[in-house]
């Protein structure tokens, strides 16, 4: 509702109306607040032009990822099948220079291979030239190659990134980090830095003015354990670099368990913004865990899954033992914690009706199970006024 959506979004909706084959005509309703708005709403969806439409692929992140997983899942084995798969493209019909539109191609190749995502394959024929290649609509001749074609396979590593759906730059900037935590201390924020930085966690968390000694404070205090290391203080990409920690701090925050009020507070990020970055950062963190197994980094693949299950229920370390159980998130878990019950022995040595006081009859009954202790919900008692737990409506009645 802060800006009109484009003439071709109107179209797409609008088209799906009716039932094409079971019905001659359908219905498409736009509300308008009065008939000044109704007059503009005809005049800029109903009789307007649809903007002009550019291939996605014209993007770089778009075109790698999906020269990374047309090999990887096989589809095209071959330089030349790949060139013809895209001459075939939207892409390749807009872009119009077909021999400019093969170097990008080669250039991914390249790219792919020195990131370890693409196996070697054998050396180009010199005799496959640009001739092979036309025009847009006929990137790749085969009529006009002589000799063998180069083979494109890719490596374990490379499947795995191209089925977490990764950009493989972002691919290739965990890996690097998760290469330098070996001569690292061990780090949680760095791992939510190194995970801050991707291309996919963007719009970052800006840093203002106002927030810059906060930010250069646990810059400084954090650089000597950063996985993603900070660009020249002077270049352009500093100041995307202090947002990266800001978005950083924001997960911090979170994980330590701040609510969703002082971090809008602290941030300015709304609770929606706020757990729109955690899915993406869960995301990443367990891409960077896939990528940390396949490399053989166990120790902070160990880390990874820590900080994940921390920044799935914002909770401190401690509370981890509690949150494998099933019904509990970070507030039961604080509760438990404060009456001195901090893992799963502390669990089973706690009386029931003592458990039910704390979170309720039906979920202490569940936690005793888990734990290996059969109860039953009968002998459980709860003295009136002592239930510290959530409330049902029942309890309100009368």
């Amino acid at each position: 509702g802060m800006s009109a959506i484009p003439v071709v979004e109107y179209e797409r909706m609008a088209g799906r109306a009716g039932r094409p084959g079971k019905e001659p005509w359908g219905e498409a309703w736009c509300i308008a607040k009065n008939e000044d708005e109704a007059q503009k709403i005809v005049e800029q969806y109903v009789n307007g032009e649809a903007e002009e439409i550019f291939s996605k692929l014209a993007v770089e992140p778009v075109l790698r990822t999906y020269v990374l997983s047309l090999v990887a899942s096989e589809f095209v084995m071959t330089k030349h099948k790949l060139y013809e798969f895209f001459s075939k493209t939207f892409y390749a019909h807009q872009y119009g220079d077909a021999g400019k539109l093969r170097r990008i191609l080669d250039r991914m190749i390249e790219q792919l291979r020195e990131w370890e995502f693409l196996k070697e394959g054998d050396e180009e024929n010199p005799n496959n030239s640009d001739e092979a290649f036309s025009s847009a609509t006929d990137l790749y001749n085969a009529d006009k190659i002589t000799g063998d074609d180069e083979e494109l396979k890719a490596t374990i590593l490379g499947r795995r990134v191209s089925e977490l759906y990764l950009d493989p730059y972002t691919a290739y900037h965990i890996i690097k980090g998760l290469r330098r935590s070996t001569a690292k201390p061990k780090s949680v924020f760095a791992l939510l830095h190194l995970v801050s930085g991707c291309l996919e966690m963007r719009p970052l968390v800006k840093a203002r003015v106002a927030d810059m000694e906060a930010v250069e404070e646990k810059l400084a205090i954090q650089e000597s354990s950063l996985l993603a290391l900070p660009p020249t203080r002077y270049s352009d990409e500093f100041d995307e670099f202090l947002d990266s920690i800001k978005t950083a701090m924001l997960f911090e925050g979170w994980i330590e368990e701040s609510d969703e009020e002082s971090l809008l507070q602290a941030f300015g990020v709304r609770p929606g913004e706020l757990h729109g970055k955690l899915e993406n950062a869960d995301w990443l963190i367990y891409a960077a865990g896939e990528l940390a197994r396949i490399l053989s980094f166990h120790q902070v693949r160990g880390e990874l899954l820590k900080a994940r299950t921390r920044l799935k229920h914002g909770a401190k370390e401690e509370l981890l033992p509690l949150l494998k159980l099933r019904e509990v998130g970070r507030v039961r878990a604080r509760k438990l914690y404060k009456a001195q019950v901090r893992d799963v022995a502390g669990l089973q040595r706690m009386d029931v009706s003592s458990l039910a006081q704390l979170v309720g009859k039906a979920v202490a009954v569940k936690l005793k199970e888990q734990v290996g202790q059969k109860v039953d919900a009968k002998d459980v008692v709860v003295k009136p006024n002592k239930r510290k737990g959530q409330f049902s409506l029942k309890d309100w009645s009368g």
